[in-house]
């Protein structure tokens, strides 16, 4: 995800794939499904403006044509998409050295916990 050819991540918006698209500093093109994935892709777009969503048809799929068009203006370097690149890289600057060693870690941590209680 953080090779410099990556220029965007359509994703479902689960939360691994949504911090792994944080910390990476890559654009997200959303394209949720249900739960969490909402919301998460709500604060993608809206709140953090970190990526695009994009608009499903009447059957609930995203249509060819919007997803054609998300990924060109993604790829193409026009305004409409340099502040979601901006503000990417402003959250890849934030995210802690570690975050996800640290986390991984942690979880083995418990999970060991529990296997020996």
């Amino acid at each position: 995800m953080s090779h410099s050819s990556v220029g965007a991540f359509m994703s479902h918006c689960g939360w691994n794939s949504t911090l792994d698209a944080l910390y990476s500093g890559v654009p997200m093109l959303t394209a949720e499904v249900w739960m969490d994935q909402l919301t998460n892709a709500k604060c993608v777009a809206d709140i953090w403006k970190t990526g695009c969503r994009m608009k499903k048809g009447e059957d609930g799929v995203v249509p060819m044509q919007e997803i054609e068009r998300c990924v060109r203006s993604a790829m193409e370097d026009g305004r409409e998409f340099a502040e979601v690149r901006k503000n990417s890289l402003k959250w890849k600057d934030m995210m802690p050295d570690g975050v996800f060693d640290a986390s991984l870690s942690h979880l083995t941590q418990e999970l060991v916990a529990m296997h020996i209680n």
